[in-house]
C-alpha cells in the first residue's frame, strides 16, 4: 500500500511524502532485523541448543499431566453402580496415579530442577530473557516473504530518486540515509552508487545537499567507501550551493583527520586551500580546518604524525606549484634561504663585538637551525650556499651554542653535498678533512652527525674509502690492543689510563660501522675476514666489562651499529 500510495503521481503530494518516509523505515527494521539476526548466529544457535531439549521435556511434561487427568476423569465417568469393580477401578486409577509420578520424576530428575520451580516455570531463571526471546522472533521472521522484501523496498525508493517533484527527491535520500545508517555497506552496492551519484548531481540544492550528508555520515567509518565516493564528493567542493561546499569540505576534513593514511590527502587539502577566497563561512570554515590539521600541537612522542604532517605540508605546497604556471612557493622559499644566509654571514662578523656576542650567537644558531629546517624538506635551496657552509665545520667550540652550529652544518651538507654537480674536488677534500677533525676531537653527539655526514660524502660523492679505512682501523686497532691487554690482566694501570681512549674508539667504531660496510671489498681487499662479526665480538666483549660507563659505551656501541 505505502509502495502504491508514493508512486501513484496523482496521490497528494503530503501523502506521497509520507507514504515514503514510512517506507523507509519499514526498508531500514528489515535490514537492521536480517544485519541483527546475521551478527547474532552464535547467540541463536546457543539458545536453540540450550533451550530445545529442555522444550521438549516440558512437553512430555504436559502430555503426562494431561493424560493422567483424561485417565482419571474417564474413571470417574464410569458407571459407578457397579460396586463389584469398585475396588479394581481404585487399584486402577492408583496405577496411573504412580506411573504418572515415575514420568515426573524421571523428567524431573533430567531437566535438573526442582518440583517447585515447574509450578512456575515462566519464572524460572532458565526461560528465555527478552533479548533472546526477541533475537529468536526476528530470526524466525526473517524467514517469512516480508523480512525478505528490503530488496524490493531499496529498489522502489531508489527509483523515485527521478522523480521531478523535489520534496520526493528529497525524502528519497532522507529514506536512504536511515537504511545506510543501519547498515553502511548498503553504500557499495552499484544500485545506491549509481542512484547517489545521480543526486549529486540533482537541480536542486537541497537534494545534493541530502546527498553529500548521507555520504559524510557513513565513508568515515568505512574506509573502501572513502575511495568509492572520492571522486564524486571531490567535484562537489565546486557546487554552486554553499551548504553543499561547506558541508563537503566538512567531510574532507574529517577524512584527513580520521583517516591520515588516505591516499589522497594532498589532493583534498589542495582543493580545500583553493575555497580560501570564497564567501565569508567557508573562508574560516578553511582556516579553522588548516588550523587544527596543520597547528595543532602533536603529542611528543608520536613521532609518525609529526612526520606525517610535515610531509603533507611540502606536498601540498609542492601539488600546489606543480598546477600554478607562476610558483610563488618556491620563490619565496628561495628568498627565505637567500637571506637566511646572508644574516648568518652578519651574524658572523659582529660576534667580534663583545657586548652583544651571546645575543647574536644565539641568532647564528637559529638561523642555522632554520636553514637546516629548509633542507630537510627542500635541500635544493642549500645547493648553491654549500661552500658558503663548510668553512663553519672549523668552529671553535666553547659554548653550546657552538656545538650545535657544527651539528646542524653537518646535518645540512649531508643532505646538500650529494646533489651538488661537479664540486671541486678540494672542496670535498676540505670537508672530509673537517669532519675527521671533529670525529676525533669531539663528543659523541657530534661524532655520529659528523659520521652520518662522512657516510653522505663518501659512499654517494667521493668514494674515498681508504681515508674511512684508516681511521675505522685507528679505534678498531685500539679496541683490539685494549682487549688484550684487558685479558691479561684486567686490574692493569695502563687500562685505567686508557679509558677516555677506550670510551671513544667504542662509541666510534659503533657509527661507523652503521654508516659503512667495511665487509666490502673497497674497503678490506681480498681478507677473507668478517669485520662485521668481529666488531660485534668485540663490541659484546666490553658489555661484560668491570667498569659501567664501559658497558654503557658498549651497548651504545652496538646501538649504533645496529
Amino acid at each position: 500500500m505505502l509502495v502504491h500510495q508514493f508512486s501513484n503521481k496523482s496521490t497528494e503530494m503530503a501523502l506521497r511524502v509520507a507514504s515514503l518516509d514510512y517506507l523507509g523505515t519499514v526498508a531500514a527494521r528489515l535490514r537492521k532485523d536480517a544485519v541483527t539476526s546475521k551478527m547474532d548466529q552464535g547467540s541463536i544457535a546457543r539458545i536453540l541448543k540450550q533451550f530445545s531439549r529442555k522444550f521438549y521435556i516440558a512437553q512430555w511434561f504436559r502430555d503426562t499431566t494431561m493424560e493422567t487427568e483424561k485417565a482419571i476423569k474417564s474413571q470417574k465417568d464410569e458407571d459407578s453402580s457397579e460396586r463389584t469393580h469398585h475396588a479394581k477401578d481404585v487399584e486402577t486409577t492408583g496405577q496411573i496415579m504412580h506411573r504418572a509420578e515415575t514420568r515426573k520424576t524421571f523428567l524431573r530428575s533430567i531437566i535438573k530442577t526442582t518440583p517447585s520451580q515447574f509450578s512456575t516455570l515462566k519464572m524460572n531463571s532458565d526461560t528465555v530473557d527478552y533479548e533472546d526471546a526477541c533475537l529468536i522472533v526476528r530470526y524466525l521472521a526473517s524467514m517469512r516473504p516480508f523480512a525478505q522484501s528490503f530488496d524490493i523496498y531499496l529498489t522502489q525508493i531508489l527509483r523515485v530518486l527521478g522523480e521531478n517533484a523535489i520534496a520526493v527527491r528529497t525524502k528519497a535520500m532522507k529514506c536512504l540515509s536511515e537504511v545506510v545508517a543501519v547498515d553502511p555497506s548498503i553504500l557499495a552496492r552499484l544500485d545506491m552508487q549509481r542512484g547517489v551519484h545521480g543526486r549529486l548531481m540533482d537541480n536542486s540544492t537541497s537534494v545534493r545537499e541530502a546527498a553529500v550528508e548521507l555520504l559524510g555520515r557513513f565513508v568515515l567509518c568505512r574506509p573502501q567507501l572513502a575511495e568509492q565516493y572520492y571522486d564524486m564528493l571531490i567535484e562537489r567542493i565546486l557546487d554552486t550551493g554553499i551548504s553543499v561546499r561547506k558541508r563537503v569540505i566538512k567531510i574532507l576534513r574529517d577524512i584527513c583527520i580520521e583517516q591520515p593514511t588516505f591516499p589522497k590527502i594532498t589532493e583534498m587539502c589542495v582543493k580545500m586551500i583553493r575555497r580560501v577566497n570564497d564567501e565569508e563561512g567557508i573562508k574560516k570554515l578553511v582556516n579553522e580546518t588548516f588550523q587544527k590539521l596543520w597547528f595543532t600541537p602533536t603529542p611528543h612522542h608520536d613521532k609518525e604524525a609529526m612526520t606525517r604532517k610535515i610531509l603533507n605540508i611540502t606536498d601540498v605546497l609542492l601539488k600546489s606549484e606543480e598546477d600554478a604556471s607562476y610558483k610563488p612557493v618556491k620563490k619565496a622559499c628561495t628568498q627565505l634561504v637567500d637571506n637566511l644566509v646572508e644574516h648568518i654571514l652578519k651574524y658572523e662578523e659582529s660576534l667580534s663585538d663583545s657586548d652583544n656576542k651571546g645575543v647574536n650567537s644565539g641568532r647564528l644558531v637559529a638561523c642555522i637551525t632554520t636553514l637546516f629546517l629548509f633542507s630537510k624538506i627542500r635541500p635544493q635551496l642549500m645547493v648553491k650556499h654549500a661552500m658558503t657552509m663548510q668553512p663553519y665545520l672549523t668552529t671553535k667550540c666553547s659554548t653550546q651554542n657552538d656545538f650545535m652550529v657544527i651539528c646542524n652544518v653537518a646535518k645540512i651538507l649531508e643532505l646538500v653535498v650529494p646533489l651538488m654537480e661537479h664540486p671541486s674536488e678540494t672542496f670535498l677534500a676540505t670537508i672530509e678533512e673537517d669532519l675527521m677533525k671533529l670525529i676525533i676531537k669531539y663528543g659523541m653527539t657530534v661524532v655520529q652527525h659528523c659520521v652520518s655526514c662522512l657516510g653522505a660524502v663518501v659512499n654517494k660523492v667521493t668514494q674515498n674509502y681508504k681515508f674511512v679505512w684508516a681511521c675505522f682501523n685507528r679505534y678498531y686497532g685500539a679496541l683490539l690492543k685494549l682487549k688484550s691487554q684487558h685479558q691479561e690482566d684486567p686490574n692493569s694501570t695502563i687500562l685505567t689510563a686508557n679509558k677516555p681512549a677506550l670510551l671513544r674508539s667504542l662509541f666510534t667504531v659503533g657509527a661507523l660501522c652503521r654508516h659503512f660496510d667495511f665487509d666490502q671489498e673497497d674497503f678490506k681487499g681480498n681478507s677473507k675476514v668478517n669485520i662485521k662479526d668481529k666488531v660485534l665480538e668485540l663490541l659484546m666483549y666490553f658489555t661484560k666489562h668491570s667498569d659501567e660507563e664501559v658497558q654503557t659505551k658498549a651497548i651504545i656501541g652496538l646501538g649504533k651499529k645496529y
